[in-house]
């Protein structure tokens, strides 16, 4: 299959039941009062895009897989006043494995309970065999991620596991869980605002095993708080070289030791650009 689209889908008040019932949604439909333990899973297709998705005052959990795609593009997503439907379960709402272009573009997620949103990873596994993307991208455009609760201090509202990370014009605010990356070889935060947030290690974003370049302009870290360590950023097997413009705000941020910690680092460089 080359090309699967997915447009204007509407779904509110989902409650979660022991029985599993598979959804097929087809473009243009709308969906109310289901019970359900998925949404929408995707394997093997060459290019697949959802835009339009409003969940709102639902018990979900995992709701949507994607799996080794090629092109993957899901804009115009709401999650709004929705919960876990099952206690401690450590899964995400949106799951993206083994696909090397990614873009999310336009999301709103507000007002949720014990949920955790955004996993993306590099490595998969098929057919007994192991596979990790060495070339793969992450684009996020538009961001907002604002007052969402988490039982879990140790949890993350988004992970991204991915070889080249461009985000832009993220608003990451009054969140409990930071927002994760890891195994990246560059990546670049702009235009982007992480406030009232807080985490075990980083109250607002953990960095972890970065080899290259690290680049963030134009951007806001204030009044997070950290459980354990760096109250704004968490930097851990950091080889990369960091630079940060001079419209890079870091103040007003807390944890057990300082404002802004790094730890565990190698090789590491910072730089202030004009």
């Amino acid at each position: 299959m080359n090309h699967v689209t997915l447009n204007n889908i509407y779904l509110s008040n989902l409650q979660r039941k022991s029985t599993k019932i598979a959804l097929e949604l087809n473009d243009n439909s709308k969906q109310q009062s289901l019970s359900f333990s998925g949404l929408i899973s995707a394997s093997n297709v060459k290019n697949f895009i959802i835009s339009y998705l409003t969940i709102q005052n639902s018990n979900i959990f995992s709701l949507i897989e994607i799996f080794n795609v090629q092109n993957f593009e899901i804009r115009d997503l709401q999650i709004i006043n929705c919960q876990q439907a099952m206690n401690n379960m450590n899964t995400y709402v949106l799951s993206i494995i083994g696909v090397a272009s990614q873009t999310l573009s336009n999301i709103f997620i507000t007002q949720n309970s014990n949920l955790q949103f955004i996993y993306a990873t590099n490595k998969f596994r098929q057919n007994g065999t192991s596979y990790f993307l060495e070339t793969d991208n992450f684009y996020i455009n538009n961001l907002n991620i604002s007052q969402n609760l988490q039982y879990l201090s140790n949890s993350s509202q988004v992970s991204v596991e991915s070889s080249f990370c461009s985000f832009n014009n993220i608003t990451y605010q009054n969140n409990q869980g930071n927002f994760f990356i890891i195994l990246s070889q560059s990546l670049l935060i702009q235009n982007s605002l992480f406030q009232h947030n807080t985490g075990l290690n980083g109250g607002a974003l953990a960095l972890s095993q970065y080899s290259n370049l690290i680049l963030i302009k134009n951007t806001t870290f204030q009044f997070n708080q950290a459980f354990a360590s760096g109250g704004a950023i968490y930097l851990e097997n950091v080889g990369a070289q960091i630079q940060m413009d001079n419209f890079v705000k870091i103040n007003q941020n807390q944890d057990l030791i300082a404002q802004f910690l790094i730890i565990m680092l190698n090789s590491l460089e910072i730089s202030n650009q004009a």
